[in-house]
């Protein structure tokens, strides 16, 4: 196990190129340097091209997901901006902590986890296993047995490897 102080952290959020945007990741950014944050910040930006912020904002671009029959869905944006960062960007970063763009950081967050057992946010909403609405849907295909999900919300602290093999 490496010491507290050997691991490299990088942080990510998604966004979309809109005026609603633009203040939360101006504020992100300024929250994250006086924090005093560890590690790098990105912003995930899905679009077809980039915007007038990549100039001034560590961003990557992915295009936006292609989903059949949920066409416009948005919470697709993070997964598919996040595996698109992963394999076009290859972070060597060793923890990842996944936000969204209106959280806010008071002091330093360097919570060092260990491959194989990230951590998250507890989410306040259920599951109805026996629904068909999306979650459940993605939650059969990837695993088909499941009994229980157990909501999360970010943050989403997780080791590199983990996030790669989502």
């Amino acid at each position: 196990m490496k010491s507290r102080t050997a691991y490299t952290f990088h942080t990510v959020y998604n966004v979309q190129p809109t005026r609603y945007f633009e203040w939360q990741v101006r504020y992100m950014h300024l929250w994250f340097e006086q924090a005093k944050m560890p590690g790098k910040i990105t912003r995930l930006l899905t679009a077809h091209g980039a915007d007038h912020l990549t100039t001034m904002i560590p961003t990557h671009v992915s295009l936006p997901p292609s989903v059949p029959n949920d066409a416009g869905y948005s919470p697709y944006n993070k997964p598919a901006a996040v595996d698109h960062w992963l394999r076009e960007a290859n972070p060597k970063e060793d923890i990842i902590l996944v936000i969204d763009p209106d959280c806010m950081f008071v002091s330093p967050m360097n919570i060092v986890v260990e491959e194989g057992a990230p951590i998250a946010q507890q989410a306040f909403y259920h599951f109805e296993m026996n629904s068909n609405d999306v979650s459940m849907q993605i939650a059969r295909r990837y695993c088909k047995n499941c009994t229980f999900l157990d909501p999360i919300a970010v943050p989403i602290v997780i080791h590199r490897n983990d996030l790669q093999r989502i």
